[in-house]
């Protein structure tokens, strides 16, 4: 028997990342606004591992770690929701950062 992991490929999209007909998410694709970018510049692969009993989670490889990505809940999100939770996390950071800067300035 051997312990070989069989990679495949995922699409990142504006909904989140799509494995085997369902979307995934995880803190990476947060961090670095991967939905957002897939909204704004198109759609990509990803290279992805999954638990051969477990479609609740995939395992994202990168040249540097490997990400555990989170199905989504199955209720669907569409399109406004998502642009809408993004710009809301733009504006906090925004308001973080201006905050800072008047802290910073006094």
């Amino acid at each position: 028997m051997t312990n070989s992991v069989h990679l495949e490929w995922a699409l990142v999209t504006s909904r989140g990342i799509r494995y085997d007909n369902i979307f995934y998410s995880c803190r990476q694709a947060i961090k670095e606004q991967w939905f957002m970018k897939a909204d704004e510049k198109g759609c990509w692969a990803i290279r992805v591992f999954t638990p051969i009993t477990n479609n609740k989670i995939i395992f994202i490889v990168s040249p540097n770690n490997i990400h555990i990505a989170y199905s989504l809940n199955s209720r669907q999100i569409n399109e406004m929701e998502v642009q809408a939770y993004f710009k809301n996390i733009n504006d906090l950071k925004k308001f973080r950062a201006r905050k800072k800067a008047i802290i910073t300035a006094i």
